[in-house]
């Protein structure tokens, strides 16, 4: 997640930053409504940790805190971003100081180099973005719906798995 959310900050919301299974993205898109790859990132994440291949029951405790640190983590990265306490876009390094020659710098033919000009600073605070800040908050409210009822249901089935053998001898 931290990778996803490193290129997020450089090349913007829209950067395909989804590792998962393009067949689960597209479920995840038509049946919850997310659009943002980052968010896939964080969904498939999530619903990751409670695969019958990789949950451990007795441990299920330290599995939500897992998952709760992994929605904090992306929360405390859109509330940054949005306070501009990091800046999105291209920053240019910092310009590292020269050592000053008498004459300066000079070719092979005794010419003087011109320094580089700095790069232009692109970066760029997202909460001034009318679209930024709309994409953003239709996917936090699709995620604040699909953990308080999807992601719910896939951690009860993994915690608590109903055996259907349990079912049909209560009859």
């Amino acid at each position: 997640l931290n990778k996803a959310m490193t290129r997020v900050q450089k090349e913007g919301w829209g950067a395909d930053v989804y590792t998962g299974d393009e067949a689960f993205a597209k479920e995840l898109r038509e049946k919850l409504g997310f659009e943002l790859p980052l968010f896939l990132e964080l969904y498939d994440s999530l619903v990751w940790l409670w695969r019958p291949d990789v949950v451990l029951r007795p441990l299920s405790h330290r599995f939500l805190r897992g998952a709760t640190q992994l929605v904090g983590r992306l929360v405390a990265f859109i509330k940054d971003g949005l306070e501009g306490s990091i800046r999105f876009g291209e920053v240019p390094p910092p310009k590292a100081a020269a050592q000053k020659l008498e004459d300066g710098p000079v070719s092979e033919t005794g010419e003087s180099i011109p320094e580089p000009e700095p790069l232009p600073d692109n970066s760029y605070c997202w909460g001034e973005r009318l679209e930024d800040v709309a994409a953003v908050a239709w996917e936090l409210t699709v995620l604040e719906t699909s953990l308080t009822h999807d992601y719910v249901e896939i951690v009860a089935a993994a915690i608590a798995p109903v055996d259907v053998s349990d079912t049909n001898n209560k009859s």
